[in-house]
């Protein structure tokens, strides 16, 4: 990149993108898609660091100056598919906290998206293939782990709130190390909760390990139990 703003830059391509979209949606559809953009718009500005450290320079001046869409109006489309994980994987999940609802429309935009950049060759072959790999595999998981979110949480406020005698409760970041036939083996690298954990069979699948809940378990050695559920990041 020789200039700022770049040409195209992410914010000329999210508007082309809109503008594309509107001409075909109804407009409450449509609603759905600008409501989605705006977001991934709020989540590369939070997260972004540009690659070339020029625009990183030019992008930390401009906010220095007040410009709230330093990134949007900076960099070029490739950045979308560097914070796409971002977006999708934590910002969805932790700073929206969003509905089932909305993790399906969040979804098929971004899945309309990737496709729209292919065919108007905004990305190149690295980005684009990062794009479609990371929308590809976190995307379609967002609904099923927001409603699994919702159901968990509901599950653990019906259950009995006695704890084993003496636990401790920790709040936590809780890795997904295994799935076993009565829940989740997880671990708090920040603390020592480690062991075995409740979780209803119907929400079991082998491919939760590695996935992240945030929460509050109670624990006495390896006895363990779940007093909270308010995020799982997949």
């Amino acid at each position: 990149m020789n200039g700022y703003p770049a040409s195209p830059t992410i914010e000329s391509v999210l508007n082309e993108f809109l503008e594309d979209q509107q001409q075909r949606l109804k407009p409450r559809t449509f609603l759905q898609y600008d409501t989605v953009i705006d977001l991934l718009r709020w989540s590369l500005e939070r997260s972004t660091i540009p690659a070339d450290p020029k625009v990183a320079e030019a992008v930390d001046k401009a906010r220095q100056e007040g410009q709230e869409d330093a990134v949007c109006s900076l960099c070029d489309p490739d950045e979308i598919a560097s914070g796409m994980p971002e977006f999708l994987g934590w910002f969805m999940v932790r700073h929206v906290a969003a509905s089932p609802s909305l993790m399906r429309q969040a979804n098929t935009v971004t899945r309309k998206l990737t496709q729209w950049l292919a065919e108007h060759h905004y990305l190149d072959a690295n980005s684009q293939e990062m794009l479609a790999e990371s929308v590809g595999r976190t995307g379609p998981l967002l609904p099923k782990v927001a409603a699994m979110r919702d159901q968990l949480a509901d599950w653990i406020n019906q259950r009995s709130s006695a704890y084993p005698a003496g636990a401790v409760v920790t709040e936590g970041h809780f890795t997904v190390e295994e799935v076993t036939a009565k829940g989740w083996k997880i671990y708090d690298i920040m603390s020592d909760v480690h062991g075995e954990i409740a979780v209803p069979p119907q929400w079991l699948d082998p491919e939760q390990v590695g996935w992240e809940v945030s929460g509050a378990v109670a624990s006495r050695g390896t006895q363990l139990k779940w007093v909270e559920i308010w995020n799982i990041y997949p």
